[in-house]
Formats: C-alpha cells, sequence, structure tokens
C-alpha cells in the first residue's frame, strides 16, 4: 500500500471546503451530470479542436519569415506539452499517494449519475495531468495566437478543470499546481525551441522530406489528443504478457 498523503491546510481548508460546496450540486440534474462526464471524456470536445488550432497555425499563408517563426513556435508547444506530462506523472509517481475525493471515506462523496465509484481507483491525484496538459497547450497557444490561446485558456477551465473537480476526480490545488506547472512547460518549451539549433532541423525535414515529417506530426498530435491513453494501454498490455 502507497504511503498516503496526510491532510494538511490546503486539504482542510481550501480543498475540502470547495469540493462540498460543489459537491452539493450533483445529481441535482440528470442531464447535467452526464453532460459533465461527456466533456471530460471525449477528446474530439477536450483537445481536438485544439489541434485543428496547431494544425492552422502550422499551415496558415503568412510571409516566410513570419511562417518559420509560427512553426517554430508550434514545435515549442509539443515540447511544453511532453515535458509537462512527464513532470506531472514524474511528481504523482514519487509523491506520497492522494486519494481522490471520491475514493476519500471522510469527504462522503456524492457521485454524478452514471460515475463509475472505480474511476481511476488506485491512481494519485496530485498533480492533476490534465491541468497540465491543457494548461501547457493553451499557454502555448497563446504564444501563437492571443484569441485562439485566450478561448483556450477559458476552454481549460471550464470543459477540463471543473469537469474534474465536479465528479470529484482533483482537488483544486491538484488542478492548480498542475495548470501552474504546465504553464511554466509550456514556457520552457517556447525557450527551447527559440534558439532554433535542434528546431531548424525539424523544419528542414518538413520541406524536404514531408511524406515522413507529417505522418509523425500527425501521430504526435493524436497522441497528445488523446493524452497517450492509447499508448498507455499498449505499454500496459506488453508489460502484462512478458509479466506473466
Amino acid at each position: 500500500m502507497p504511503e498516503l498523503l496526510s491532510n494538511t491546510f490546503f486539504t482542510d481548508w481550501i480543498d475540502q471546503p470547495i469540493v462540498e460546496y460543489v459537491n452539493q450540486f450533483v445529481r441535482r440534474s440528470t442531464t447535467f451530470d452526464y453532460g459533465v462526464i461527456l466533456v471530460s471524456f471525449n477528446q474530439l470536445i477536450k483537445s481536438g479542436w485544439m489541434m485543428i488550432v496547431l494544425w492552422w497555425a502550422w499551415h496558415r499563408s503568412t510571409p516566410p519569415e513570419a511562417l518559420a517563426r509560427t512553426r517554430t513556435q508550434v514545435l515549442g508547444v509539443f515540447v511544453g506539452c511532453f515535458l509537462s506530462m512527464a513532470l506531472a506523472r514524474g511528481l504523482a509517481l514519487l509523491l506520497p499517494m492522494r486519494l481522490r475525493p471520491m475514493h476519500e471515506p471522510n469527504l462522503r462523496f456524492t457521485l454524478p449519475h452514471g460515475m463509475s465509484p472505480l474511476e481511476l481507483d488506485g491512481w494519485s491525484s496530485f498533480p492533476s495531468d490534465h491541468a497540465a496538459l491543457f494548461g501547457a497547450l493553451a499557454t502555448g497557444i497563446f504564444f501563437i495566437h492571443r484569441a485562439w490561446g485566450g478561448l483556450a485558456l477559458l476552454h481549460t477551465l471550464l470543459f477540463i478543470c471543473f469537469p474534474r473537480l465536479y465528479m470529484g476526480l482533483h482537488y483544486p490545488t491538484d488542478l492548480l499546481l498542475g495548470g501552474l506547472l504546465g504553464m511554466a512547460s509550456a514556457a520552457l518549451g517556447q525557450l527551447a525551441t527559440a534558439s532554433r539549433r535542434w528546431s531548424n532541423g525539424l523544419l528542414n525535414l518538413a520541406q524536404r522530406w514531408p511524406a515522413y515529417f507529417y505522418p509523425a506530426f500527425f501521430l504526435v498530435s493524436y497522441q497528445l489528443a488523446d493524452m497517450f491513453v492509447s499508448l498507455r494501454y499498449l505499454l500496459e498490455a506488453i508489460k502484462n504478457f512478458f509479466v506473466d
């Protein structure tokens, strides 16, 4: 049994009151409950449109100098997203286990209609990898285009963070730290590609060998949109095959 994260000031005075306040609205509307679950688990609603924005930014018609800068920024978004996921998952594995609100017996959490009580059982809630990834993705888009980036940040708050709080998957501080982690990762991703020491190589590859670059580009953007779920399940199946 992994070590459990003990109660802290944040748990007692910030997290628990907010979770309890939001939880009082659960099960008042079956339609709303199912709608929240749909938004939370549908990858097209969550991240599909953000991938469209990135592909649009990559291909939009601009002067050559501006296009090279934009494409470098898009590469920086991918770097920031990978970094945010690595940091979030690394911290979740290294830090003491934190039970999710829906699994915390002291909270007596009321589950929304259609929500399985076994959802993510055994997975630590701190920090939120959803908030980290979408914080990085929205912030990265903001660096490229202010209007689309502002919409992406609002989308992250309303359609990523709130549903996970409503369903009892995360505490507010899980989401806050994850979001800050994602924003910092996005900034680091932009700094990493700004020097163009390696990004120029990828840009040249896209120009000279598009038949190789764009399938890989599609695969990376697909995995980001999917939050690497299919890849994680595949690796888990391979591990179980060799262990068994």
